[in-house]
């Protein structure tokens, strides 16, 4: 009787560990069960689900359109860049004196341009007077409307007033450089290129002016615009005198009108496409 006694707590510490160990071995069995089914059906309960990347979702891709205009290769001799403009105006100012009227660019960096040519090699003869002179110079080029303006939707609007003033202003720049002279050592006949000049003044009365001229939102736009369409009256202004004159060598005043335009274009086309882009 005293042996059965003593064997009592061995027997219930057995069965404990029989109990835990079936128990055990059942939870095991439906956890893998549970897995399986999942695998076969090739997802993950949202517990135990995986989120990789950015969860938020993706935002819609805006549609871009193009502005397509003529590109207009312009090529000119540049003498100098400076980061101030007092620099510019001091180092132009001996190229003025020489009579080359040099233009110097509106902002930073400030490049002194002499010259519109419509070929490179015509910048050539310029450039050797130039050395002479002790001025190093290399052959700058500029393709107006190189690079289509980009647009999109909520701007369609925008880009349907302004687009016909940029096609009269690339088919003016056209004219003009085949009326100038492009090689340094050519004169401009006034009486032998009146009927080309008659053309120019054609084409320059039917540059239109958009129906926001002075409904622009940005105000920097408005600016933009009135330098380019005053930088043209300008370049007429000077055109007349030299009619008037009879000067052949007035041509380096054209020049210099020429140029404050492209540089005015190019500024105005930057600001359409910040414009475009927002």
């Amino acid at each position: 009787m005293r042996l059965i006694i003593r064997f009592r707590p061995a027997i219930g510490i057995l069965l404990c560990f029989f109990g835990v160990s079936a128990a055990s071995l059942a939870g095991a069995y439906l956890l893998g069960k549970t897995f399986l089914m999942i695998i076969g059906e090739d997802k993950l309960p949202e517990s135990t689900r995986v989120m990789t990347g950015d969860p938020r979702p993706a935002a819609a891709q805006v549609q871009k359109y193009n502005l397509l205009l003529d590109p207009v290769p312009v090529y000119y001799l540049q003498v100098g860049v400076y980061s101030d403009p007092e620099g510019a105006l001091e180092a132009a100012k001996p190229l003025r004196d020489m009579g080359y009227n040099p233009y110097i660019t509106k902002y930073a960096p400030y490049r002194i341009w002499v010259g519109v040519f419509r070929e490179r090699k015509d910048t050539e003869q310029l450039k050797q007077e130039l050395k002479e002179y002790g001025y190093g110079s290399f052959t700058g080029a500029v393709v107006i409307n190189g690079k289509n303006l980009q647009y999109g939707k909520d701007s369609e609007l925008f880009i349907k007033e302004i687009s016909p003033v940029l096609k009269a202003y690339t088919a003016w720049l056209k004219e003009v450089l085949i009326v100038l002279p492009s090689g340094s050592s050519e004169i401009l006949d006034f009486r032998k290129e009146r009927n080309r000049f008659s053309v120019l003044e054609e084409v320059y009365q039917k540059i239109p002016l958009p129906e926001s001229e002075v409904k622009f939102k940005n105000h920097l736009m408005n600016t933009r615009f009135r330098n380019v369409d005053q930088s043209i009256s300008n370049f007429h202004t000077q055109l007349n005198e030299c009619f008037e004159l009879q000067d052949p060598d007035m041509i380096v005043l054209l020049q210099y009108k020429l140029l404050e335009f492209i540089d005015n274009y190019l500024l105005f086309c930057q600001e359409i496409n910040n414009i475009s882009a927002t």
